[in-house]
């Protein structure tokens, strides 16, 4: 456990690298979702055999499912029931379960494959140019207190989708563009107490905010971010990919690092959880996924080895927890 160094007041902790047991025999995958539920239970969608794994707090292994069900897994949360649900970005389709993994609902394309355009260079600027009907390479999900769902439909799309808790389509809002209510990959959604959708707008560089019925209020910039959680006094925590391997092979130093920043949900920074800089100076590669429990301790997922095209070293962690301190 080695302490991490805090910029701001109010925010310090200390990092559990590797956090997580891992049974005998398993390699452990990319972390691309991070949920927690009601008893600080932590569900992790990893790009392995079985990719949902549930940890007690402490780290305690409780169960893995999911085997043979997902093409790649991308963004998972844990609903105001207990229900957890999968986004499968590649299989176009997210997925509703019991917390012990019985599959209750999937929801899939609305429209015959012809519909969808791949594109050529998913994740790029300008790789988007028109909108199609859910989904093309969904990234994240969220469920409002009143049931409904939310999910950011972002790699071969710019929308965001709204459904019912039975998986009917109710609205969805976006456009390819950066002005208001437009999206470049849109990647990751979250809701707060108040009812305000934040949605990481990744390649515009932003969180775009908007109200339950897709209506802009704010937006603020952040570095490439992947997704959203918030913390138990209202802060808001902001996994961002930097953009160091975002637009070529190699590392561009140029280029502003990825970083995990502590916000108030008007967008200031009021910390960064940053480490000890373990290779070249980087104290993340890829936070893909972060996530934070009643304490207030925080759970980061990275991609490190597909961001960084094989750079990173293969000892990389790709599940931290950073202990809240103060």
């Amino acid at each position: 456990m080695a302490p991490t160094k805090g910029v701001g007041r109010t925010h310090r902790y200390e990092l559990h690298r590797n956090w997580g047991e891992t049974p005998a025999g398993w390699v452990r995958g990319e972390v691309s979702g991070i949920a927690i539920d009601s008893h600080d239970n932590v569900f992790v969608f990893a790009r392995q055999q079985r990719p949902v794994m549930t940890y007690a707090p402490g780290g305690r292994l409780l169960d893995s499912w999911g085997e043979g069900l997902f093409q790649r897994p991308h963004a998972i949360s844990v609903a105001h029931d207990g229900s957890v649900y999968c986004v499968d970005d590649w299989g176009h389709a997210v997925f509703q379960f019991s917390a012990d993994g019985h599959l209750r609902q999937k929801i899939e394309r609305l429209a015959p494959a012809s519909a969808y355009p791949s594109p050529e260079a998913p994740g790029q600027p300008m790789a988007v140019t028109s909108v199609v009907p859910p989904f093309n390479f969904p990234t994240g999900i969220a469920q409002s207190r009143h049931g409904n769902l939310y999910v950011s439909d972002g790699y071969g799309n710019a929308r965001v989708h709204v459904f019912d808790p039975r998986g009917k389509l109710l609205f969805s809002w976006g456009e390819p563009g950066d002005g208001p209510g437009q999206f470049r990959l849109p990647h990751g959604v979250a809701i707060d107490q108040h009812d305000r959708v934040y949605i990481s707008d990744r390649m515009n560089a932003r969180v775009q905010v908007f109200n339950l019925r897709g209506e802009f209020t704010a937006q603020w910039p952040a570095r490439w971010p992947n997704t959203v959680a918030f913390g138990r006094e209202g802060e808001v925590y902001v996994a961002e990919l930097g953009g160091v391997f975002l637009f070529s092979a190699g590392a561009d130093r140029r280029q502003p690092a990825a970083r995990l920043t502590v916000r108030t949900h008007d967008g200031e920074v009021v910390s960064e959880i940053l480490e000890e800089p373990p290779y070249d100076q980087e104290p993340f590669f890829a936070p893909h996924a972060v996530a934070v429990d009643s304490k207030g301790d925080v759970y980061v997922g990275e991609v490190a080895a597909s961001y960084s095209h094989g750079q990173a070293p293969s000892s990389w962690s790709v599940l931290r927890k950073y202990v809240r301190v103060s």
